[in-house]
Formats: structure tokens, sequence, C-alpha cells
């Protein structure tokens, strides 16, 4: 059934001209467009970028030093490694290698933090494309809605438009009174007037719909968009099967799971902050104007370095305590979410079955009330009724039929709000070609 839904808007979409906006095109802008994607993407880059960094501390440095001084020999220098820290006058020059040997998993526990923070803004990125696409699934539902609305009150105007040259007719002929005329003369107006109102509605929904796709509304472009499928029959799947559905696919909690990861791998970093660390140095170099006969200007040096912690005045334990509490948050986070999908998917079932039952009834009364419509005008053109019959029967068929316009877009928009909370709105729908 889902196959048939993107297959039947596929088709749609491939006989529409250039001037046309199709659902998918338009869920295909919202992603591509919006200001809020671009900002998501820039995030999760972000977060690429310090994983490369912190996978850096991996691997060797090379430094290249160049440090001129006066003083005497043993005159403090400028920092630890290298040659800024022989015992030279003047000036010296020369590389720097450093290689921090073993730190008992600090650098990599905090590299695993990172790539998890990584890959849950991937999955956050992959979220807020599902939302925006579902943002422009509900604005392009409202336009179609208001649409279709619009043409129904065109329909109602010109319905009451014929019915007031009718009761002008019977009045001139002395079969009505005045009053009959004036009545249908207000309800021309009443719905000239509701007319008026779904033509600004249809402009704002249109606003709505540019906004979605985040673009800018060009003032003088009439969106025309497709013609929905059919309403649907039944969603395919049960309960337990879209629960593990979205459980597997959903992008927030993926994105939960990987933060609970990066939560674990910081506590693991801290813990380490008892270990000791092991560093490796090499530097060589010339350097200027060494005292003494035997000094050379060409000089190396090599050397390990070994730190243990010893008194850190609670800062370990502290770092500890933190990295726990952020721990214990990320889990109940992640339940927190897990809660609301489940509850999503339920309501969302919920949603399109009770919008599916309402729809033969709905079906029935409309049926019947275009069938009282036609009773009424012809005894009101026969003189066998009255104004109040048409008057009835019209407001009675113009309600059915606005309560079936709006039981069709609920359909459809549950429909996909459940690909949606089932996690297959995007990519599924959004990239089936």
């Amino acid at each position: 059934m889902r196959k048939a839904l993107f297959l039947a808007l596929a088709l749609t979409a491939s006989g529409m001209a250039q001037t046309h906006l199709t659902l998918k095109e338009a869920m295909q802008r919202s992603v591509r467009c919006n200001p809020s994607m671009l900002r998501q993407l820039a995030l999760a880059q972000a977060a690429e970028a310090a994983r490369d960094r912190i996978e850096s501390d991996l691997y060797p440095h090379l430094n290249l030093e160049a440090v001129g001084k006066t003083g005497p020999p043993g005159a403090p220098n400028f920092r630890l490694p290298g040659l800024t820290n022989a015992g030279f006058a003047q000036s010296a020059g020369g590389d720097l290698i450093f290689l921090q040997t073993f730190d008992f998993g600090r650098t990599s526990q905090r590299l695993l933090a990172q790539q998890h923070l990584s890959q849950a803004a991937q999955e956050e990125s992959q979220l807020q494309r599902a939302r925006l696409s579902l943002n422009a699934v509900r604005a392009y539902g409202e336009v179609l809605l208001t649409r279709d609305l619009l043409a129904l009150a065109l329909q109602t105007e010109t319905t009451r438009s014929a019915l007031v040259r009718q009761t002008l007719a019977h009045y001139r002929a002395g079969l009505v009174s005045r009053v009959d005329n004036g009545l249908a003369q207000a309800d021309l107006a009443q719905a000239q007037s509701e007319t008026l109102e779904l033509k600004g509605g249809l402009q704002s929904a249109q606003a709505t719909l540019w906004a979605a796709m985040g673009e800018p509304n060009p003032p003088s472009l009439d969106l025309q968009l497709e013609t929905l499928p059919a309403p649907l029959e039944e969603w395919p799947t049960s309960l337990d099967q879209d629960l593990a559905a979205a459980q597997a696919a959903r992008p927030e909690l993926k994105a939960t799971h990987h933060q609970v990861e990066a939560a674990q791998a910081s506590l693991g970093m801290a813990q380490s902050g008892y270990n000791p660390s092991l560093n490796f140095y090499a530097a060589g170099g010339y350097i200027a104007n060494l005292n003494g006969p035997a000094s050379t200007p060409n000089t190396y040096g090599v050397g390990l370095a070994l730190t243990v912690p010893v008194f850190t005045a609670g800062g370990v334990q502290a770092e500890i305590r933190q990295e726990d509490s952020k721990l214990a948050a990320a889990l109940a986070a992640e339940q927190e979410v897990l809660q609301k999908v489940q509850l999503e998917v339920q309501q969302a079932r919920i949603r399109f079955v009770s919008q599916r039952e309402r729809r033969p009834a709905l079906e029935q009364q409309e049926k019947a009330a275009q069938d009282s419509v036609k009773l009424a005008s012809t005894r009101y053109r026969l003189g066998l009724g009255n104004l109040l019959e048409v008057q009835q029967a019209e407001l009675t068929r113009v309600r059915s039929a606005s309560l079936l316009l709006r039981n069709r877009a609920e359909i459809w928009l549950a429909w996909l709000e459940l690909l949606y909370v089932t996690g297959h709105l995007f990519p599924d729908f959004v990239e089936a070609s």
C-alpha cells in the first residue's frame, strides 16, 4: 500500500508542467533550501572536525622552532620541550618531534566520545530533514484543502446567485413575497464573504508553504499543485510492527543512543585521570654562541617523560561525578524520547483509523444532502415548497461537502504522518524515484 502511494504521486509528478509544484518537489526543496537545515549540517560538520582534531593527538607532532634570547646559559627558558629549553646564550633553531606515547586510554576514550557525538549530530541532521519534510507535507496539504474549500465556496456562490434570480422572478410573478428575495440575497452576500475569506486563506497557506520550503514567497507566482490520490483504505502493518520500525529507524532515538555512548566514553576518560601518561620527545637543530671549548653548534636530544598524578585536589573526583551525572541524564533522555516516539506512533494510528472510519458516513451524508437540495429546489420552482426548505438543504449540502473535503485531507495527512512516526517519510518518500 505504501509503495502504491509513492507510485501514484510519482506518476502524477511526472506529468506536471514546470509551473506545478509536486509534493515530492516541495519536500525536497524544504530540505535543500531551509536555513535550519543548513545550520544543522554545519553543526554536524563542526562535530566531525572536532573528532578529527582529537584523533590527531594519537599521531606525532612536528614543530619548527627558532628562538633568540640574551642572558647567561642558565637563565630561565620559554617552555620545557625542544631547543628553547637548552642552555644557550643567544640564538637557536631546529625541529621538535612530540609524541604522547601512552596515556592509558584517556585520548582514545575522548576520541570515542567525540565519534559518538559526531554520529549523534548526523542523526540530528536526519531528524531535521524529516521534520522539515513533515512541515512541507502539512503546508502542502493545507494549500490543497483551502483550494478545494474555495472551489466549493465558488460553487455555492454560483448556486445562490441562481437562487436570487429565481426568487426575483417568482416575486415579479407574484408567487412569493419580497422577503424571499431578500433572504436569497443575504445568503448570496454570505457566500461572497466566505469566498473572499478563503481567497485570503489560500494566499496565506501558499505563503506558509513557501516558508516551509525556506524560500521567499514570489508574489507573481500562483502555485498549481498536484491532485491528491484517492483516499487510502487501510494501514498495512500492525501496531507492534510500527513500534519496532520506529525504534529501528527514528533518527532521534539513534541520536540519543549515540549521546549515551558518548557519555559513557566521557566517564571512562574522566576515570583515566588517575592514570599516568608517557610522552616521547626528540629535538635537533643548531645553537649559536655556546660557551666552552668543547661546545658544538649542532645539537640534538631525545627523552621520555613519565607523568604520574599524585594530588589533584579533588579535580578528578569532581570530573568523574560530573560525567556520571551526564550519563544518567543521557539515559533518562533516551527513555523519554522512546516514550514520546511510542506515543506518536499510537496517536498517528488512532488518527488514521478514526478518520478512515468516518468517511463512509460522511459520503452518505453528502449524497443525502445533494438529494435534499435537488428535491427542495424542484419543490420551490413548482411552488410546492418555500425558500426556507431550499436554504436548509443548501446549508446542509455545503456543510457535508466541507466535512468530506476535510476528512479526505485528514486521511491523507494521517497517512504521511504515519510514515513520519515510523521513520519512513524521509528518506523513503523524499528520495523515492
